[in-house]
């Protein structure tokens, strides 16, 4: 009976299990369906939030990026502030103060390089995010930013073109420049004044004395002139310095050759032959090349070297070269080779003398003057004229006999007087 009775009780409580494995089943399957739609609707929204959570990282940094860029154009706007004072200052005459003056010259220029550099790299970030951007569509923020970019390359573009259009003719820097070449002229002008070389034929051998007597630039105005030509030369305009130099300085010596009679080196080889006038002419040639070397020519030389000390040796030497052509340098190497033309006879002999001795202690000045690729012209022809009369001179000696014995037949001087021959 109680066997029964513990059978029942089983029974009931395997249906009571029953029914509650049916209502933790039905439960279960109910809470699936309601996961499966959860896990639905998460994977619908992880579709949908794909797109933007994959931009949405980057994105902050490009915006960060982008602020960066727009602060360095905020940057730039400052140097362009910069620029627009410089370039109210170099609208005065560069004349009134002129160191400052070319020191605001090359802060214009320094400060619209680096206008132009910063502009160049701020656009090529730009151009990054532009492209970024515009791929980047879903973010109505990105407009805003394109917008901003579009602008902002606007901007860059005019202050890009800011430093060629102030190099371009009428452009401010340009224009300041110009100021600078004629300032440079103008000293010149005011400070070049005819070397009086006839009055120093008596100093010939006192080499400092024309530099004590101011012909020699003053320190000051040496200082004015080499900023000046710094300041053209780092602007491609070196040439034109150089050429206002030459004709300044080249007319000075010209003026300066006008106090000496210099008309006796046009004369030609056959008018020596008929003419007895050759030894005072040769006599004059020795005096005035000495004069125009050891006066002049170094005076130039001095000058040229100072003003353009601190570009290089080969500006200075290319000045110095063309101004000794335009002190006819190359007018008395060719009245001495037309001596050397002369026919051979004892007076041609001695005259050859005297001009190896006026040569020979020349020979240490043209070495120290007419240095470098732009004066070996000069070094040529002075080479080529001592080796025709070298050569000269030991022809006749070795037709000496010959020559003397041609000179008995001359009549001595009806005035009793000794021959010319036998003076020298």
């Amino acid at each position: 009976m109680e066997s029964k009775d513990n059978i029942e009780a089983v029974r009931k409580f395997l249906n009571s299990s029953l029914e509650t494995s049916k209502t933790i089943s039905s439960a279960l399957d109910e809470s699936g369906s309601r996961l499966k739609l959860l896990n639905q609707r998460f994977l619908s929204m992880q579709a949908s939030l794909r797109p933007i959570s994959m931009q949405n990282l980057p994105f902050s940094d490009v915006e960060h990026g982008l602020d960066s860029v727009l602060c360095s154009v905020s940057a730039v706007h400052k140097v362009f502030q910069c620029v627009n004072q410089l370039e109210h200052s170099l609208s005065a005459d560069a004349s009134s103060d002129l160191f400052t003056y070319v020191s605001n010259t090359k802060k214009l220029e320094e400060a619209m390089k680096l206008l132009t550099d910063n502009c160049k790299l701020a656009t090529s970030w730009l151009k990054s995010v532009f492209e970024f951007l515009q791929n980047k569509t879903t973010i109505s923020t990105n407009e805003v930013y394109l917008l901003n970019i579009k602008k902002s390359f606007r901007i860059l573009q005019e202050l890009q073109a800011i430093e060629d259009d102030a190099r371009l003719e009428g452009g401010i820097l340009s224009i300041a420049l110009d100021k600078l070449e004629i300032a440079f002229h103008k000293l010149l002008m005011e400070n070049s004044m005819p070397l009086p070389l006839v009055s120093l034929t008596s100093q010939i051998d006192q080499q400092n004395n024309v530099t004590e007597q101011g012909l020699k630039f003053p320190s000051s105005l040496t200082a004015k002139l080499q900023v000046i030509a710094e300041r053209l030369n780092a602007n491609n305009r070196l040439d034109k310095c150089q050429t206002m130099y030459v004709e300044v300085r080249g007319t000075n010596a010209r003026r300066s050759l006008k106090t000496l009679d210099l008309s006796y080196l046009e004369t030609s080889t056959s008018e020596f032959e008929v003419s007895h006038g050759m030894e005072n002419c040769i006599d004059q040639w020795g005096n005035h090349l000495e004069l125009v070397v050891k006066k002049l020519l170094e005076v130039e030389y001095t000058l040229c070297t100072n003003v353009f000390e601190k570009i290089g040796s080969k500006a200075w030497i290319s000045c110095f070269a063309k101004i000794a052509i335009e002190s006819r340098i190359f007018s008395f190497i060719k009245f001495g080779k037309v001596v050397t033309e002369k026919k051979n006879d004892p007076f041609k002999l001695l005259n050859l003398l005297s001009m190896f001795k006026v040569l020979n202690g020349l020979r240490l000045k043209f070495n120290q003057l007419f240095r470098g690729e732009a004066c070996e012209e000069i070094r040529i022809v002075t080479k080529d004229l001592i080796t025709k009369v070298v050569n000269g001179a030991s022809e006749i000696f070795l037709q000496l006999s010959e020559q003397v014995k041609l000179q008995r037949p001359t009549c001595p001087p009806s005035d009793g007087t000794v021959p010319k021959l036998l003076e020298k």
